[in-house]
């Protein structure tokens, strides 16, 4: 088990050990960023609440890999952050492909089988994480690229479905939160955001943040999906 936690022995990131996030390395230690794995946690709580909030009798399939995708995040950007073997970016940033193509696929394959659904979201899921693997240092331009292509099939989801107070309220408040969980994670790069004295770090705070944003993009589509769902159960009782 010790050979296996042996990171070491495993091919590092390219950022290893110096250019990554500015949280520095414990070298040699099974957990090489403690607080950046402690806030990795609220991917996966943020993953279990919304699987709480989703009726067991009508819950929308969907929308339950959704939260199963926030729950295996949190393990993935907790792997990362103890090994930063190159594995581990694949696991991350997958995950965060796998969250965007879920929206991008939702709204492409609307009224599609869940077969066809499945198969398109592991399909785009796929294909930026493949793109990732052959341009390693670009991570922040394909991410960039790929959010901004899921930002305009997210458009396209709000102009097709009508819109509330509330569904926006959800909306700005996940699209904010995300926005400045980006600058969070740019200034840690550039190390502007390290306060290594009382261990604030803003790629912890980009975890944090964008845990939130995440719980807040779900309560957006569950909105939706549950207003859909009492529209068709007031057309049947109409039609009957």
């Amino acid at each position: 088990m010790k050979e296996l936690l042996k990171w070491s022995s495993y091919e590092r990131l390219n950022c290893f050990p110096s250019k990554c996030n500015c949280e520095p390395m414990r070298i040699g230690e099974v957990i090489l960023q403690p607080l950046a794995v402690i806030t990795s946690i609220p991917y996966s709580v943020v993953g279990y609440l919304t699987l709480r909030k989703i009726d067991k009798e009508n819950g929308d399939i969907k929308l339950k890999i959704l939260a199963w995708v926030f729950i295996f995040q949190g393990f993935a950007s907790a792997f990362l952050h103890s090994s930063f073997i190159s594995y581990s970016r694949y696991m991350d940033w997958g995950a965060i492909f796998a969250i965007f193509s879920w929206l991008n696929a939702l709204v492409i394959f609307k009224g599609k089988s869940l077969r066809v659904f499945l198969l398109a979201w592991l399909v785009l899921t796929f294909i930026p994480t493949y793109v990732l693997s052959l341009f390693k240092d670009q991570f922040i331009i394909i991410f960039l690229v790929y959010a901004g292509i899921s930002m305009y099939f997210l458009r396209k989801h709000m102009i097709e479905n009508k819109q509330t107070k509330q569904s926006m309220k959800y909306l700005k408040t996940a699209l904010g939160l995300l926005l400045i969980g980006g600058i969070c994670f740019l200034m840690d790069l550039k190390r502007l955001f390290c306060v290594e004295e009382f261990h604030l770090y803003g790629h912890s705070f980009w975890h944090v943040l964008t845990a939130l944003s995440m719980f807040q993009i779900f309560n957006y589509f569950l909105f939706h999906q549950e207003t859909n769902l009492e529209t068709h159960e007031e057309t049947y009782i109409q039609t009957f």
